[in-house]
């Protein structure tokens, strides 16, 4: 290759900023699945203090994220992503919990809705789990404006 050849330097940096994007978005991947996986686990903790229904609903909606995303993250990089169990967390407060768990809802769905922007190729995915984090953090806020009226 010419050094000097524009052309195949920029063909170069092309591939190279491509593998940098793609490695990217492999560890951005498998850290939203970890954080579904954690989330689901909350849930089912929860579901066991109050609102069993709800929260085992909600809860098995994070593992369907989890799921979806590791489908697309195996079919990306042809195999499964590394993933440990953290198991359901002990919730001492409740309230604390709930308030948690709106903050992680909210945030959630702004990161869904940024990667959408970022990789368009799969922004139905991402489009569609945020829509699903939304109604999340608006069922936690009803719950709690329900709770406030006690």
């Amino acid at each position: 290759m010419n050094p000097y050849d524009s052309t195949a330097v920029s063909a170069v940096w092309q591939r190279v900023s491509q593998g940098k994007q793609n490695d990217s978005l492999e560890c951005t991947l498998a850290e939203t699945i970890a954080n579904e996986y954690r989330s689901r686990n909350t849930y089912l903790s929860m579901a066991r203090l109050c609102w069993p229904d709800l929260f085992r609903r909600m809860a098995a909606e994070e593992g369907c994220h989890a799921r979806r995303l590791s489908a697309l993250y195996y079919l990306l990089y042809g195999c499964p992503p590394c993933q440990k169990d953290e198991g359901c967390p002990h919730i001492c407060n409740l309230c604390e919990a709930v308030r948690d768990a709106f903050s992680g809802e909210t945030k959630a769905a702004k990161n869904y809705q940024k990667l959408a922007q970022s990789y368009p190729e799969y922004a139905d995915l991402f489009c569609s789990i945020a829509a699903d984090e939304q109604r999340h953090a608006r069922c936690l806020r009803s719950m709690t404006e329900q709770l406030l009226r006690k």
